[in-house]
């Protein structure tokens, strides 16, 4: 274990806790205008499937199902825009903009003494990692909670993750930027968790809004 870190693994939510969403909803704007309804439209039927919080055997099935409905579209379309919309292109649209200051060294340095990186995002995480220049950090695990059908803060796939490390889950802290989904998952599955909140909006404690107070706020809280 890292002396300086008492834990054993990381765990990071991606979008809002690694990078600026104002920055990828411009990018949006400008590059994928006529796509803005229907990304609205999905961000509403994945909140459905999160506020219903029930395992289902197929997300994107269950996902373009709920879409279809709303927009009197065939299921099969839907599904067809989804995985062009959403899995392809939105995450091409990080190149280019900047992980936080900070994260890639304050990770890297973890990483060197001991501690073991990964993520755990609703969408999957592969593409935006890359994108935001953290591919050469070694991940240990990087999960899509939506491929165990559901979303966070459902507790399983943060038990999927402790699994796949092979750790207790308290030896685990989480990182995000929502607490109904990241911090309530978290404690939900026994870990430890920390917001991120750029704009100290949050009561809830440990957070920090930098990552360059990362390390100090952890310091306060858990050791």
């Amino acid at each position: 274990m890292n002396r300086s870190f008492p834990f054993q693994a990381i765990s990071l939510d991606v979008d809002g806790t690694m990078y600026d969403k104002a920055k990828l909803r411009k990018r949006i704007i400008l590059k994928m205008p006529f796509s803005i309804p229907f990304i609205r439209q999905v961000i509403s039927a994945r909140e459905t499937l999160r506020t219903r919080g029930a395992e289902v055997p197929d997300f994107k099935r269950a996902q373009a199902a709920i879409l279809a409905r709303r927009l009197g579209k065939q299921r099969s379309k839907v599904e067809s825009r989804l995985e062009k919309v959403v899995y392809k292109k939105l995450p091409g649209l990080l190149s280019g903009i900047p992980a936080f200051e900070n994260l890639h060294d304050v990770l890297k340095n973890l990483a060197a003494g001991g501690t073991r990186l990964a993520v755990l995002s609703d969408f999957p995480a592969r593409e935006k990692i890359s994108a935001l220049g953290l591919e050469d950090l070694p991940w240990d695990v990087v999960l899509a909670a939506e491929s165990f059908g559901v979303l966070k803060p459902h507790p399983r796939p943060f038990k999927e993750l402790a699994k796949k490390l092979a750790l207790d889950p308290e030896q685990i802290l989480h990182v995000g930027d929502r607490e109904d989904c990241d911090i309530k998952g978290a404690e939900a599955a026994g870990f430890k968790a920390i917001l991120f909140s750029r704009n100290n909006q949050s009561s809830f404690q440990p957070s920090f809004a930098r990552w360059d107070d990362f390390i100090s706020v952890i310091s306060r809280y858990y050791n």
